[in-house]
């Protein structure tokens, strides 16, 4: 009896994964970057960015950052709190996002940045970057760039909502 409570224990543990979704699949794009034109220059920036930095890492096709959804891919949405359709859609709270603060919701339906203001998408965008490339950047520029090229980037399904530490960030050179 404790064999087969045993094997049974261990067949659900083997068989129960979350779910995975491919932005690039042996270098080819499998997603699509929605941000709409209207958002602000961060949130444009970060949807820019993502898309450089995913076919950068996969040396692949670069994925394609359009105002709307695409039927036939897997949809990557980037936004802020203030825009309240896509935060609902996301089933994002608000109020739990500070400045500078993020949430991504991967699901079936998409991926979901959403920022507490437009330098939080930013920070989200950079997160995904980080975690599921590999990417490190050491300093500014090309040359600060750390990475191994990895042909296929996946995020898993999750809700992550993280905010700052720091209140206030700023960064001083020489006592300037």
């Amino acid at each position: 009896m404790r064999v087969l409570f045993a094997g049974a224990a261990v067949f659900l543990c083997c068989s129960v994964t979350a779910a995975e979704f491919d932005l690039i699949a042996d270098g080819k794009a499998k997603c699509h970057i929605v941000s709409k034109e209207t958002s602000s220059l961060p949130v444009q920036y970060a949807a820019r960015e993502l898309a450089f930095f995913l076919a950068k890492i996969s040396s692949g096709e670069r994925p394609e950052v359009a105002e709307s959804p695409s039927p036939d891919r897997y949809n990557v949405f980037l936004g802020t709190v203030a825009e309240l359709e896509l935060t609902a859609q996301a089933t994002v709270e608000p109020n739990l996002l500070s400045p500078g603060g993020f949430a991504i919701v991967a699901r079936n339906d998409g991926l979901y940045i959403i920022g507490g203001d437009p330098l939080g998408t930013l920070y989200g965008a950079y997160d995904i970057l980080k975690k599921y490339g590999g990417i490190r950047w050491l300093f500014p520029g090309e040359e600060g760039e750390y990475f191994k090229t990895k042909t296929t980037i996946s995020v898993p399904g999750q809700k992550t909502i993280r905010n700052p530490y720091l209140a206030f960030r700023w960064m001083e050179l020489n006592g300037v």
